[in-house]
């Protein structure tokens, strides 16, 4: 009966090491959001400020809006963002300013 004693102590040590594991993840993602902050600051805060993402009549309604405008801007303000770079500037407007859901949405 060794096997039953053993389960909880398995099962214990198996969650550990899953929550373990997701730790990093988690500040890989804090650090994403830390690139894509800079970056933003750095390309875009020379056309305007962060009032345009918090102002009643912002255009952007969707995620898939909110990509399309970050490309553009991209353009426009000359930054040589790699597509790893786009997302991470996204993900920071998205996370700290307009909260749309994932996966895409219309709009």
């Amino acid at each position: 009966m060794r096997t039953t004693t053993a389960l909880p102590a398995i099962t214990a040590a198996l969650a550990a090491a899953a929550l373990g594991a997701a730790q990093p993840a988690r500040a890989a993602s804090g650090s994403e959001l830390a690139r894509g902050k800079a970056l933003h600051n750095q390309a875009c805060l020379a056309c305007h400020d962060p009032s345009v993402y918090t102002r009643p009549n912002h255009k952007i309604r969707s995620l898939a809006a909110l990509r399309r405008q970050v490309s553009g801007c991209q353009q426009a303000a000359g930054a040589n963002w790699s597509p790893a770079e786009r997302a991470a500037v996204i993900d920071y407007l998205n996370r700290t300013f307009y909260h749309f859901p994932e996966g895409g949405g219309h709009g």
